[in-house]
């Protein structure tokens, strides 16, 4: 399985000009979250296509786990196999946060 990691969110935001935000793929304009930024800047912009391309590059429960690790909240249990996917969402939000002029 493909991870995720904080530098290349950090590439995805500096490629695409989005602001880290977190909630959602892409809650406003100009802004995403960390997998939102990473499937713009692979060309999917759309939610239902980024979701798509993250879930066939990962999987569905990574997605989801990494996720929640960005956005700092942890809602299911995936299993021992997805806590590095919860993480890795952690440590790219640290990576990144300092980008976002945004309260999240």
């Amino acid at each position: 399985m493909n991870r995720i990691s904080p530098e290349m969110v950090l590439e995805a935001y500096k490629k695409t000009g989005l602001k880290p935000m977190q909630g959602d793929l892409f809650p406003r304009d100009g802004c995403a979250c960390a997998l939102g930024s990473f499937a713009a800047m692979n060309g999917y912009k759309d939610t239902a296509n980024a979701l798509l391309f993250l879930n066939n590059l990962t999987s569905h429960d990574y997605v989801n786990a990494f996720g929640e690790g960005f956005d700092g909240e942890r809602f299911h249990s995936y299993g021992d196999k997805f806590d590095n996917a919860f993480r890795d969402g952690q440590e790219a939000w640290e990576a990144v946060k300092h980008l976002s002029d945004l309260d999240s």
